[in-house]
């Protein structure tokens, strides 16, 4: 065996100290309490996940919804352009049939 100096010695007890010796017992202990934790963190991400869902379907369900007033405003816009084309054409027509009933009353 070779011979090690006093700092090695010291260096040596300070990295036994550093470090945690299992027995049998606590081993399990260990392995149980990262079971544990993967558990946690997959429960953790699974929650994740369905939160991100829930956002997603709530997202499609406005956006069905955007659509649906684009469409409806769309046709609203349409709808009252030609109801001014007709209403400047009754107009017309009306200024037309006054004359000509001005025209007959003479």
């Amino acid at each position: 065996m070779p011979v090690q100096t006093r700092a090695q010695k010291k260096a040596a007890q300070v990295s036994k100290r550093g470090s945690f010796v299992y027995n049998k017992d606590d081993k399990h202990e260990v392995d149980a309490a990262l079971v544990l934790l993967k558990l946690k963190k997959d429960n953790d991400d699974m929650w994740n996940t369905m939160k991100a869902d829930e956002e997603l379907q709530k997202k499609k369900a406005e956006l069905v919804t955007l659509k649906k007033i684009k469409r409806y405003t769309d046709k609203h816009k349409t709808l009252k352009e030609i109801i001014s084309i007709y209403t400047e054409q009754t107009d017309r027509l009306e200024i037309k049939i006054t004359k000509l009933m001005s025209s007959i009353d003479k």
